[in-house]
């Protein structure tokens, strides 16, 4: 289990930096944001499961780097949205990303199904918010 999440981790990275190893990173302010705000989720899930499987804490590490990440992409998608709208569609959806990686840590007692549950109802909330920002600009 523990070989598998590491070559998961190193492939996810990997698919993730490749354009800013590679070349010029020539995605959108928009696909920047979305696609750190998915990988920071991605990671922080893996180290939270490695956490639980080799006794390890790197799952604090890894919420406290997604959410300077997210931020600063978040800052650089704010900056060119013009609408009022839009920016505050965004912002929701920024709130919401950072608490449904804060919420990746289940709750003292928490159970299974109710952990599973409410990392659902985070992901339909990111969804929900995304397409609101998307109809807004």
């Amino acid at each position: 289990m523990r070989k598998l999440s590491a070559i998961m981790v190193i492939f996810l990275s990997y698919a993730f930096t490749a354009p800013a190893i590679s070349e010029t990173d020539n995605r959108t302010p928009e696909t920047k944001y979305e696609a750190i705000v998915s990988y920071s989720s991605v990671m922080c899930n893996f180290a939270f499961i490695g956490d639980n499987a080799e006794g390890t804490n790197n799952l604090r590490n890894c919420i406290d780097t997604g959410k300077i990440e997210i931020k600063k992409e978040y800052d650089n998608l704010s900056s060119k949205v013009k609408k009022s709208s839009a920016k505050a569609a965004l912002k929701e959806h920024y709130i919401a990303s950072i608490a449904a990686l804060q919420g990746i840590r289940p709750q003292s007692e928490e159970r299974r199904i109710n952990y599973d549950k409410r990392q659902g109802d985070a992901k339909n909330r990111l969804d929900e918010l995304w397409v609101r920002f998307q109809v807004e600009k």
